[in-house]
């Protein structure tokens, strides 16, 4: 598959209001005030090793959003960048590929 076109871009999850599950639609005007073109993601700062990991909630873990923008984030990213999305033939993320591997416990 050929990289056509790539984009530098940061998705910002200040502000979160209430998790949506990714099943759900939320407001693409949101999605477009989250996407940020041209500016770096944050730096990952790496703690000192040994490092405790971070506890996972009783109820596991689910991909939901803002805090995981899904495929959400390529399409507003060809959007911004006036792509019509009749010019990609697939956008997904690992959460799609779980989806199709009937995994449910990322949905």
């Amino acid at each position: 598959m050929p990289l056509e076109e790539r984009w530098l871009c940061t998705w910002n999850t200040n502000n979160p209001g209430r998790g949506i599950p990714l099943t759900q639609q939320p407001p693409f005007a949101d999605i477009m005030q989250r996407i940020k073109i041209g500016i770096p993601p944050p730096l990952m700062v790496v703690p000192k090793l040994p490092a405790p990991l971070t506890k996972i909630p009783h109820n596991g873990f689910k991909l939901i959003y803002p805090w995981e923008p899904s495929s959400r984030l390529g399409i507003g990213v060809l959007t911004m960048n006036n792509m019509p999305l009749s010019c990609v033939d697939f956008v997904c993320t690992s959460a799609f590929i779980y989806a199709l591997s009937g995994d449910a416990k990322y949905t």
